[in-house]
């Protein structure tokens, strides 16, 4: 029911030709959207189906789960393919313990990445990297392998230090978001918005 009012409310806003924004007649918005409300309603069900079963099997899905061929069949069964990259798994190094050389901030956050990465064994699902590639300035990168090498480094870093924060319990405050984001814009010189 949660489901299926959630995507009745995305498709009570269209315009209608007769009606008030908001205020077309549910049996109005089914027939004309009747097959996209189902896919829509077959989808959203899979995907917290999908994610229920994933935490009670205590995995982890490390990309978005994609739900295809859902059909909704006698007895309200409901029958889907989901798709998704797994979490790598891992054991952490003893990161509270680092010695490091660096005296100000940028060598010490080097530093750490550095031992992070040294110290880490993981099998790096291809779609971290591609994912992280995405985010690379060809321009300013290096080529081919170097940056395959690069992209790697980070999306394994990102891995080791969200499992670090999930470990310890830190969690990042919207406002602190914010605030990097117009750090970052202002460094490129861009608005926020544009950035």
């Amino acid at each position: 029911e949660d489901d299926y009012a959630a995507v009745m409310r995305g498709y009570a806003h269209i315009p209608f030709k007769g009606f008030r924004p908001g205020k077309v007649p549910p049996a109005t918005v089914l027939a004309r959207f009747g097959t996209q409300i189902t896919n829509a309603l077959l989808g959203m069900a899979g995907t917290r189906l999908c994610r229920t079963a994933l935490k009670k099997a205590g995995l982890v899905a490390g990309s978005p789960v994609a739900i295809a061929d859902a059909v909704l069949k006698r007895n309200d069964v409901l029958e889907f393919t989901a798709t998704f990259v797994e979490m790598p798994s891992f054991d952490l190094p003893d990161y509270m313990h680092l010695e490091l050389q660096a005296q100000d901030a940028p060598g010490r956050i080097d530093e750490i990445s550095m031992q992070l990465l040294q110290r880490t064994n993981m099998v790096l699902p291809e779609y971290f990297v591609e994912k992280e590639l995405l985010y690379t300035d060809l321009e300013s990168s290096p080529s081919g392998d170097a940056a395959r090498k690069d992209a790697q480094s980070r999306a394994k870093l990102m891995l080791i230090l969200k499992k670090i924060a999930d470990q310890d319990g830190l969690e990042v405050s919207q406002d602190e978001i914010n605030e990097k984001a117009r750090e970052l814009a202002g460094e490129h010189g861009m608005s926020l918005e544009a950035f």
